[in-house]
């Protein structure tokens, strides 16, 4: 079991991190600005800037996971026999 959720990860990891850099750079640097001069730090620029521009990307890389983990019966099949 351990061995297939390596595997997952290993497959899919890419993937899934070259999306969030395409919704990162999406973002516009103005928001970060804006966020800077009303005093929020790190955190609260995360929590109310970059989460909810990324929400679209976040609901993609679900439903993309949640297919391609449906489809995923012939490796788990193959691996465990």
């Amino acid at each position: 079991l351990i061995s297939l959720i390596i595997a997952t990860i290993w497959k899919t990891f890419g993937f899934d991190l070259i999306l969030f850099y395409a919704g990162m750079q999406n973002i516009p640097r103005h928001y970060y600005e804006a966020a800077a001069i009303d005093g929020a730090n790190g955190w609260q620029q995360f929590r109310h800037v970059t989460l909810p521009q990324l929400s679209p990307t976040i609901f993609f890389v679900v439903v993309i996971g949640i297919i391609s983990h449906l489809q995923m019966f012939d490796q788990a099949n193959i691996m465990t026999k």
